[in-house]
């Protein structure tokens, strides 16, 4: 099995179809035009319709070309098919953060307009390519880039870069079983490991208590319904668009309680209304989608006017949906417990890595040791793991941290690359070195003057290269430019031609998902040797380590991760349909 980098794509805009970019007080009259309702449910059609939170390969070309004729006049048509095609890179025109915009916009705005907008569809194809428009921050110009070419190569300039293609990023697909199964893992398993701990939090209990449901409850009605809104679902909005909202009675056929039923379904909804006063208190511009994480569904109620009035749901977002299972008892913790569970969660975010790393490296030529501590004084960390194969040493630290939503969204710079500084090398309020200067004292240690004395459980004998790995739970770890920004944090704090017969690369950066796909080539090739491709790839390493190619490489599954999967798809069928095989669970779900 071969499995190629990821690609990047461009959007298609009103800037470059008109020659002039739209503005937001346009977008905002466009959507405006349409009833609040009618808009809601069109951006549900093509969330749906499209499967947006899929890979684009994986999404149906027939809806596509359905939605580009009925949006779009004509002269339109074959531009939009070629650069969806044809185009390298493939010319995007419907995306989650778009929708999403429009959606936001719509609820925030309180659009009463008269026109209904499923029975005026050759209004939204502009609205589309405006929503498109707003997605840039404008930040990066002819003087932010190198005469040469390339990369950014000033701090400034790559917050610049990284504030640009933060969002960009969060866009992309996500992994399904590979979250689903470290979410879970994180909330029991590694929670529990850490009972002990002196900032213990029962996340997934203190949740239950709250909103009544277990943990795998909860788990398995998110995964009912993401199955419902799948490819099947897609098909039958062509002959049937009724079928769109979610009902309570589609649950009608599973073993959950209607009491279950019903608390779930707030736990993951939210009300127009509701979500509207949220934004008009705080929203953090076009890339800011915070609202639909904390509400993936909108509850809505239909023929409001007859006797038979129901209520229903739209999906706005299936990936945000996946998100909740971690989500939900994550910021229920940090309203209660705030420092407290910050400090506790990067304790069980650093367990997790652990044992992916363990997993993956068991019965291959590669060495990892967690948690290494000082021989003199075990309350010294040299850094979170190790890992040694032949003559290279990678040092790795693991960030749990979750980033602000307005340092990411809002289009600062400065915003950000102080939230990055404070996260990943040093909290100047509390003093504490983080990641970066972590790395860089660990180099100094370890390879200093008694080293090999004060650590005797690792093996420094023929080291020639060390790697320098920083593993994020929060995606801006994968974010492009983000490596390179934070090797100009690193540079002036490590010489590394101070250590006479050792190479040392410069700092890498990725986030956890990237680290667990990769593990499924480490029966093959080993991490110093994947990071070495990253560098030779781009010495920059501007570029994440989702788009390296590591050619015809055979992937295996992660035996650990695929069995921890294999149970959470068990408990789904065992709680939905108890009575029934895991597969014929799995297709009643997608008839829910």
């Amino acid at each position: 099995m071969t499995r190629s980098a990821s690609q990047l794509g461009v959007y298609e805009t009103y800037e470059e179809f008109h020659g002039r970019k739209s503005t937001m007080d346009e977008l905002i009259a466009d959507v405006a035009q349409f009833s609040q309702q009618s808009m809601l449910w069109v951006c549900a059609v093509i969330i749906t319709g499209m499967q947006l939170w899929d890979r684009i390969d994986n999404q149906p070309a027939g809806v596509f070309d359905t939605l580009i004729k009925l949006y779009f006049d004509r002269p339109f048509h074959a531009r939009l098919l070629a650069g969806f095609w044809g185009a390298n890179p493939r010319k995007v025109l419907f995306h989650r953060r778009q929708i999403l915009l429009i959606a936001k916009l719509s609820i925030k705005h309180g659009a009463k307009g008269s026109l209904d907008a499923r029975v005026n569809a050759q209004l939204i194809g502009q609205t589309l390519l405006k929503a498109n428009d707003q997605l840039s921050h404008g930040l990066l110009d002819e003087r932010s880039l190198p005469k040469e070419g390339g990369f950014p190569t000033t701090r400034e300039d790559l917050s610049k870069l990284v504030v640009e293609m933060l969002a960009t990023g969060e866009d992309g697909s996500i992994h399904i079983p590979q979250m689903m199964t470290r979410s879970h893992l994180m909330l029991t398993r590694f929670v529990e490991e850490l009972r002990g701990h002196s900032d213990w939090i029962n996340l997934a209990g203190e949740y239950e208590t709250t909103t009544g449901l277990s943990l795998e409850e909860r788990e398995a009605m998110i995964m009912a319904v993401h199955s419902r809104y799948g490819a099947q679902l897609s098909k039958d909005l062509y002959r049937d668009p009724g079928v769109l909202p979610l009902k309570e009675g589609n649950f009608g056929t599973t073993a959950v309680s209607r009491t279950k039923v019903s608390a779930f379904l707030s736990a993951v909804s939210g009300t127009v209304p509701a979500m509207a006063k949220e934004l008009n208190v705080k929203d953090d511009g076009a890339n800011d989608t915070t609202v639909f994480r904390k509400y993936p569904l909108i509850g809505q109620f239909y023929n409001g006017h007859l006797k038979n009035a129901w209520l229903g749901y739209l999906m706005m977002d299936n990936g945000f949906l996946l998100e909740k299972v971690l989500s939900g008892p994550y910021w229920h913790a940090v309203s209660k417990y705030g420092q407290r569970l910050h400090r506790f969660w990067g304790a069980v975010f650093e367990r997790y890595v652990h044992e992916l790393m363990r997993a993956a490296t068991t019965g291959t030529s590669s060495t990892y040791l967690p948690d290494p501590r000082s021989a003199v004084d075990p309350s010294v960390q040299l850094c979170d793991g190790v890992l040694r194969w032949d003559d290279c040493l990678v040092l790795m630290e693991y960030k749990g941290a979750i980033f602000r939503a307005d340092a990411k969204y809002s289009g600062n710079p400065t915003m950000l690359a102080a939230e990055i500084e404070k996260k990943l090398v040093h909290d100047h309020q509390s003093g504490k070195k983080k990641g970066v200067e972590q790395l860089a004292e660990a180099v100094s240690i370890v390879f200093g003057p008694g080293g090999e004395t004060t650590f005797p459980q690792i093996s420094l004998k023929g080291i020639k290269r060390v790697y320098l790995y920083i593993i994020t739970l929060d995606s801006i770890g994968g974010t492009i430019g983000m490596s390179t920004l934070l090797n100009t944090f690193l540079d002036p704090i490590l010489d590394r031609t101070a250590y006479p017969g050792l190479e040392i690369r410069p700092l890498f950066c990725s986030e956890v998902e990237a680290l667990e796909a990769i593990t499924m080539l480490f029966g093959s090739i080993s991490l110093p040797q994947m990071l070495e491709n990253w560098y030779q790839d781009n010495t920059a390493l501007a570029l994440p380590l989702q788009s390296v190619d590591f050619g015809n490489v055979r992937w295996e599954d992660n035996k650990w991760l695929q069995a921890e999967w294999v149970e959470r798809f068990k408990s789904t069928a065992r709680i939905l349909f108890p009575n029934e095989t895991p597969d014929e669970a799995f297709l009643k779900g997608m008839r829910l």
